[in-house]
């Protein structure tokens, strides 16, 4: 791969993913969990939303791309396995309002 065509899926990671706006928006949802962490409504709302977040990464072949264009050694952070932890927690949810 040349470095020119690098730097072209590095551009279009940084656009997809709106670097700044994204660290923001997980920011923001992280210190809105710690302060309501029994307002369950909003709880489901914030998963909901990371959930569409993230899906839409994933339509947009950002895991691939990252893959293209980290060094050996780098593991990018749609390989934490965070979405999969959100899918769980969403249906942990609906399990406990079905119980209910």
């Amino acid at each position: 791969m040349t470095v020119r065509k690098i730097i072209e899926l590095v551009d279009f990671i940084k656009a997809a993913i709106g670097l700044e706006q994204y660290s923001s928006i997980l920011q923001d949802q992280i210190v809105t969990i710690q302060n309501n962490n029994s307002n369950l409504v909003l709880l489901k709302e914030i998963t909901n939303k990371a959930i569409s977040d993230y899906e839409n990464l994933i339509e947009k072949e950002i895991p691939v791309l990252l893959d293209k264009v980290l060094v050996e050694g780098v593991i990018p952070f749609t390989k934490d396995g965070f979405y999969q932890k959100l899918i769980e927690f969403q249906a942990e949810n609906k399990q406990k309002q079905i119980a209910e």
